[in-house]
């Protein structure tokens, strides 16, 4: 019996210490480095009543107003930022986040839009480094185990995620981006990515 009690006190004490919680996403803004730049995030909304008007008899439908029953998707909004107070939209698209990307970088030329992962799920999905181009039109979209410099079981693992990013940045050249990762051990390595070729040029 003992044996047991002890067994179920470090099954919880593993499970507490893996949990995460995520708040509700907001509408975030990300701006190049140089400030020239704005790309305004919208997550995706779903109205309260949603699920009431999916689950409501035909004759019920009709009660629901038009924005109780339209999800919004998660899309993004780039601006050209020409002083304090004046903006110039560049492109309004979809992202193909189904909720809402976790991070992103913004070229100083407006060129390219990078994503990283998913809200409530980093690490997994298709969609973990995306690349946008200077129409907002998606190019390229890497699951994590395309790039990653360390095997995937060596890195933090939660409910929820893989957390496997220790930092990205934009170079000094503009058109390359460091990856950093980390595994749970604190071992670090990092992966160069050409947003002119859309390639990893040094990935394993």
């Amino acid at each position: 019996m003992r044996i047991i009690i002890i067994f179920i006190i470090l099954f919880t004490s593993i499970s507490i210490s893996k949990a995460d919680s995520w708040k509700k996403p907001k509408v975030t803004r990300h701006f190049s480095e140089n400030g020239e730049f704005m790309l305004k995030v919208v997550p995706r909304y779903i109205p309260k009543k949603y699920y009431k008007w999916v689950k409501a008899k035909p004759n019920r439908k009709k009660r629901f107003k038009i924005q109780d029953t339209t999800i919004i998707h998660c899309h993004a909004i780039l601006y050209k930022v020409n002083g304090a107070r004046d903006t110039v939209e560049i492109w309004n698209k979809k992202l193909i986040n189904t909720v809402a990307p976790v991070s992103v970088l913004v070229s100083d030329d407006g060129q390219r839009v990078v994503t990283f992962d998913n809200w409530r799920s980093l690490g997994y999905g298709l969609d973990v480094f995306v690349v946008y181009n200077e129409l907002g039109e998606l190019v390229k979209r890497y699951p994590l185990d395309e790039f990653t410099v360390f095997p995937l079981n060596e890195y933090i693992f939660s409910v929820s995620s893989i957390w496997w990013r220790c930092g990205t940045q934009i170079l000094n050249d503009k058109q390359k981006i460091k990856l950093c990762m980390q595994t749970e051990d604190g071992r670090k390595g990092e992966v160069l990515y050409n947003l002119e070729t859309f390639q990893f040029e040094n990935a394993p």
